[in-house]
């Protein structure tokens, strides 16, 4: 599954002519798919295991929540998606609460979110072989622990460089008065 960091400014979120042109949308930038196993490895893990983002941040003492919590924003494309599944309207109406309620926690997200990756980021770099400090929720997932490895060759797929491209997105969007970030999404064919 591949996700993708995305901006927006949420002031224009009340703008009516902005959001039935899609516009509050600045861009969306890839992350490897890994990234988004390591988002949901906190889903799989079992009994007290941690999955490997929350062992990384429990390693470097940082707070991840935040990070996680952008995977639960829902875009109007997949709140439409999911509403046109419900029959019941008092069921549409409840799951809107939800929908908007998770949104409306994310709004200003931004400047949390870049502390958190840049404090990762420090973190990481200050650790000599993170992997071996580290539990595998699936093995599978990570491409041989290639994942958690520091190399630093272009379009390298590691935990690092997924952070880097968020940390380059964020310098990105902030001038053009993004305030809030979240993931999105999609299925490969």
């Amino acid at each position: 599954m591949a996700v993708s960091i995305c901006a927006f400014n949420s002031t224009e979120l009340t703008n009516q002519e902005l959001i039935d042109d899609g516009l509050n949308l600045f861009v969306a930038w890839e992350l490897s798919d890994m990234f988004s196993d390591l988002l949901i490895s906190r889903e799989i893990a079992f009994g007290n295991d941690l999955g490997e983002l929350d062992q990384i941040a429990k390693i470097i003492d940082v707070n991840v929540d935040i990070i996680y919590s952008m995977s639960n924003y829902w875009d109007k494309e997949q709140e439409l998606e999911h509403l046109s599944r419900l029959d019941n309207e008092v069921d549409k109406a409840k799951q809107l609460v939800i929908i908007q309620t998770n949104n409306d926690q994310l709004i200003g997200n931004i400047e949390k979110v870049y502390e958190t990756i840049c404090s990762l980021e420090t973190g990481i770099l200050r650790i000599d072989d993170l992997k071996t400090l580290i539990t595998d929720t699936n093995a599978y997932f990570y491409d041989n622990n290639r994942y958690f490895s520091k190399e630093s060759r272009p379009y390298s797929s590691n935990l690092l460089s997924d952070l880097l491209k968020m940390k380059e997105f964020i310098e990105f969007v902030k001038p053009l008065d993004a305030d809030t970030l979240y993931f999105k999404f999609k299925t490969v064919n």
